[in-house]
């Protein structure tokens, strides 16, 4: 739909199909440029969102970015295992659950410092260590 991308794509998005469509219940942790797509449209679907003002594209490192999501994720984790007859820690148990982690961070990184850099290889470990750690605590 060429309206949506010539105005304002964000606020005039096209209906689709999608696994989020699909799923008894999301989460999502992110950009706030990216998560309204999908939170604002479906009831089903829990986001949290860094400040707009958290993604300075100029930065030196924008791996902040993916932590500040795997630590938004941990803490679910941690607050559902710390009440395991709770409702978080049942509607995490329930079938077709997704989580959704917009990781801006490297790709931040892999734009501005390119793909073989000290910088986007650092993210990459890291991002790889934060799946690692929900993958352990799941």
């Amino acid at each position: 739909d060429v309206s949506a991308v010539t105005k304002g794509w964000k606020a005039n998005t096209v209906e689709f199909d999608s696994v989020f469509n699909r799923s008894a219940h999301t989460w999502a942790w992110g950009s706030p440029d990216i998560l309204p797509m999908f939170a604002d449209t479906l009831p089903h679907v829990t986001a949290a969102s860094y400040d707009a003002s958290f993604e300075d594209f100029a930065s030196a490192d924008a791996s902040r970015l993916d932590t500040w999501v795997f630590d938004r994720v941990h803490a679910m984790l941690e607050e559902a295992a710390a009440d395991p007859e709770g409702s978080l820690a049942r509607s995490l148990a329930q079938d077709r659950v997704v989580f959704f982690l917009h990781l801006l961070g490297i790709d931040t990184n892999g734009h501005a410092h390119r793909p073989h850099s000290a910088a986007y290889i650092r993210n990459l470990a890291l991002v790889d260590a934060g799946v690692r750690r929900i993958e352990a605590a799941i």
